[in-house]
């Protein structure tokens, strides 16, 4: 077995577009663009909420406080370049910021 090695991919992939899909009483969907196939760690918190870190989300939580309502998620970005969050059981009538690390 013959291996030809390449020069290692060095680009940093970024987010491009970010738009809200669906709203509901409970629940939100957003989708997003990336430059480049990616890992995107997400979390949905309410406003105000001191922003997690790349750690924090990485491994789903814990949130500092409980009560931020905070939730995790991750969603592989194929190469459509294309993903989606989406995040139920929100509060009704309640602003939320939403974070999202490649």
């Amino acid at each position: 077995m013959k291996f030809n090695v390449i020069d290692p991919d060095t680009r940093t992939p970024e987010i491009t577009d970010m738009r809200l899909l669906k709203v509901t009483q409970t629940t939100i969907k957003i989708g997003f663009t990336c430059s480049d196939i990616a890992t995107a760690y997400y979390a949905v918190a309410l406003k105000g909420t001191k922003a997690p870190d790349l750690e924090e989300v990485k491994n789903l939580g814990p949130p500092e406080f409980e009560t931020t309502e905070t939730q995790y998620g991750i969603f592989y970005v194929g190469k459509d370049l294309e993903g989606t969050a989406e995040f139920k059981g929100l509060t009704a009538e309640t602003e939320y910021a939403v974070y999202v690390f490649l």
